[in-house]
């Protein structure tokens, strides 16, 4: 057959397999520990590569040893690639629950590669009979890899730095950027942990109509302290980043075999045939940087906004519809990637309905704004007053869901949004000499109307 009709011609690909029984996969023993940083960058690289919207057979699978990790002997080698291949199934789980990705942004088949557990359970007492008890022993074995890796790292350092050397590490600065890839490593899995108990915890199957307003702020405790949590993790990580960043000049040439860029021809499944230009060490971290600044940015937009200084009571509602729209406006205008905006999705969005975090109504959002506009509540009962808070509800939802759209599909949804606003508008001008103090609702939607025109005219 002619080469150019068949991709699968020329130099031979062989599998995982295959290289084992020819014994032509170079062993991570064989490897000097500067090559195991190279080897570390390189599937870090080729991770962010796949948050940019390649397939997984492009990206992840092109590294042999993230078939089967346990292979790898080096202990905070094995513990760093499970640590990313979990970290992928978290992210994968939280950006398929949100339903916002296009074929542009996320690739989804695994092309058989196990990443893990791919769900955390809501934290709740359950009995050692249930069904995902291994999942969360599997999550703590691998932090626990990682974790062990770290003190280990730490002490021989400290036996490095004490001038009695244990023979662990081949030099201090090496045994600092071992440490600092494992730090972040666990940081990031930490964060993509907890960002996913967060998206489990206000799942439709967790939240309910009929449930309490106790077991709804319980419910919002919950999503604060996984949010909490992926704050701290966050701090951790960022303040890695240049320590790795300045350490990618020890990394030396890995040997052929470890990275198969053409392997995915022989995987399950339909897989792309092209190699791709898998990103640089310095653009995946700039990446993850931006990633990590802006899920700190939602967690403590929600954290402030949902709850006062004393956790432990119901707190005042903080939400506010010109503060929404706001923040989701300027985030947008930073064109962030999937990830963010696929749990921005869920916490404001939820599937449960026209809730944010599941549990509080956007249109007891409207209201509070309303009587913020000097509305008064006697009103609300009026049909005039409950058609406009339903009108603006469904728009609110819509448009906040549009912002969590790429930047190249929201335009064409913005402008059917403010399609919608015209009727609420009418509504509102109408009754402004029955209901005086109603007017001043009319400035709310033309508010949100002058926004979203201002974000058509400078978003191209």
């Amino acid at each position: 057959m002619d080469p150019k009709m068949d991709s699968g011609m020329g130099e031979p690909v062989y599998t995982l397999d295959e290289q084992l029984e020819m014994n032509s996969l170079p062993l991570d023993s064989s490897l000097s520990q500067s090559q195991i940083l190279t080897l570390m960058d390189q599937l870090l690289n080729c991770e962010v590569t796949w948050y940019s919207g390649y397939s997984l057979a492009q990206t992840i699978l092109t590294c042999l040893y993230a078939h089967r990790p346990s292979i790898v002997t080096t202990p905070w080698l094995q513990s760093y690639i499970k640590g990313v291949l979990e970290t992928c199934g978290f992210i994968r789980d939280i950006i398929l629950r949100a339903r916002i990705f296009e074929e542009e942004d996320f690739q989804t088949p695994l092309f058989g590669l196990d990443l893990g557990p791919v769900s955390i359970p809501p934290s709740k007492k359950k009995k050692p009979s249930d069904k995902d008890e291994s999942t969360k022993d599997d999550t703590k074995a691998t932090s626990a890899l990682l974790i062990e890796a770290e003190e280990f790292l730490m002490k021989s350092i400290k036996h490095f730095k004490d001038g009695a050397p244990d023979g662990s590490i081949e030099s201090l600065e090496i045994g600092e950027a071992l440490l600092a890839r494992i730090k972040f490593c666990r940081s990031f899995l930490l964060v993509a942990t907890n960002a996913c108990r967060a998206a489990v915890t206000i799942a439709p199957s967790q939240v309910t109509a009929a449930d309490t307003s106790k077991k709804k702020f319980d419910l919002r405790k919950k999503v604060i302290a996984a949010l909490q949590t992926c704050n701290k993790a966050i701090k951790i990580g960022i303040s890695q980043i240049p320590l790795i960043s300045a350490s990618s000049g020890l990394n030396s040439p890995l040997p052929d075999g470890i990275f198969q860029p053409k392997v995915g021809r022989r995987l399950q499944g339909h897989t792309p045939t092209r190699v791709i230009p898998i990103m640089s060490t310095e653009n995946s971290l700039e990446f993850l940087g931006k990633l990590l600044n802006n899920l700190s940015e939602i967690s403590n937009f929600v954290t402030f906004s949902e709850f006062t200084e004393n956790f432990e009571e119901e707190p005042e509602l903080h939400f506010s519809l010109p503060n929404i729209l706001h923040f989701f406006s300027q985030m947008s205008s930073k064109n962030p990637d999937i990830i963010y905006r696929s749990l921005s999705m869920i916490l404001f969005t939820s599937t449960a309905g026209k809730k944010i975090m599941g549990t509080i109504p956007i249109s007891k959002i409207v209201k509070e704004s309303m009587i913020n506009f000097e509305i008064p509540k006697n009103k609300f009962n009026d049909a005039t007053v409950v058609a406009f808070v339903e009108g603006t509800t469904e728009v609110m939802s819509t448009v906040i869901a549009n912002w969590q759209l790429n930047r190249s599909r929201q335009r064409r949804r913005m402008g059917r949004s403010l399609e919608d606003w015209a009727p609420l508008q009418r509504l509102v001008f109408y009754h402004q000499f029955i209901f005086p103090k109603f007017i001043v609702a009319f400035f709310i939607v033309e508010y949100f109307s002058n926004l979203l025109l201002f974000w058509q005219d400078h978003s191209l």
